[in-house]
């Protein structure tokens, strides 16, 4: 994975173990840092780095419910009334295609594949703590 590509907390995969990338560097040999299942914190190259492709079981885990009006996805409501919420679409194969996101007065729509993009989306209107918590 490139550098531009992540942000600090993202989910990432490094030697095929879930970790947390803590930090980034444009310039190390080794630039991106992750914090191991140990609890450590280990520097690799961008190629050791690979994305989490985002499944039906980790929305599960993380509370989304199946919804078939969601153009056949998945919905993790935050408030309620359901006025609020998370969404994501799926394609004809079961895979990830799109989210959708309403909080508050924000907005967004975006195109994802894997965990870390649906950080960005969370991040992107405000849903940092559900980002930082995500189960994966």
């Amino acid at each position: 994975m490139k550098v531009s590509e992540l942000q600090l907390g993202d989910i990432v995969s490094c030697l095929e173990d879930p970790v947390r990338v803590v930090s980034l560097s444009i310039k190390d040999d080794e630039p991106i840092g992750i914090m191991s299942p140990l609890k450590t914190i280990e520097t690799f190259k961008d190629e050791n780095v690979k994305p989490v492709p985002l499944t039906s079981k980790i929305l599960l885990a993380n509370g989304f419910e199946f919804d078939e009006e969601v153009k056949r996805g998945y919905v993790l409501y935050l408030d309620e009334g359901k006025t609020w919420y998370v969404a994501v679409s799926l394609r004809y194969n079961d895979e990830p295609r799109m989210t959708e996101i309403s909080f508050e007065r924000c907005g967004v729509v975006k195109p994802i594949q894997y965990v870390h993009e649906l950080q960005h989306a969370l991040r992107l209107v405000g849903l940092n703590d559900l980002a930082k918590n995500l189960k994966v």
